[in-house]
Formats: structure tokens, sequence, C-alpha cells
């Protein structure tokens, strides 16, 4: 895991047509930036 994951998802989840997808890698990139705290 590392940033350019998080920037990766939040990327995607910009182009997602469905509010779901927006949504789940929008949760992803969430997780990520918390754990890449410790």
């Amino acid at each position: 895991m590392s940033s350019t994951s998080i920037g990766a998802n939040i990327r995607e989840a910009s182009a997602a047509v469905r509010r779901k997808d927006f949504v789940n890698k929008m949760s992803i990139a969430s997780k990520e930036a918390r754990e890449s705290l410790y």
C-alpha cells in the first residue's frame, strides 16, 4: 500500500459512472489513508 494507491483510487472514484462505484473507491482510499498513519 502506498500514497500512490490512495491517489489512484481517488482518481478512479472521480471517473466512476455509478454512485456505488464512487463510494466504494472513496472508501478504499479513505481506509488506505488511515492505515498509512501507522
